[in-house]
């Protein structure tokens, strides 16, 4: 099935998440977030655009932080 077309709202904000299959992460090395940075670049020498928060995991942490786990 696929998906449904996405809803372009001119001046509207857009949170854009980026996941690897099954939580696995999607950069190996520098090598592979300077590549991202460089498809960003490129795609904002054809599509100008606003990027008010940047971040990159490079693993999340499972579960809630603000709740504590069981001593063991």
């Amino acid at each position: 099935m696929s998906r449904k077309e996405r809803i372009h709202i001119p001046g509207a904000v857009y949170h854009v998440i980026l996941r690897g299959n099954d939580r696995r992460g999607i950069f190996n090395d520098d090598k592979d977030r300077f590549r991202l940075y460089s498809f960003l670049d490129h795609a904002f020498q054809r599509f100008p655009f606003k990027i008010h928060a940047f971040e990159l995991h490079i693993a999340h942490p499972l579960g809630d932080p603000g709740r504590r786990r069981p001593a063991s």
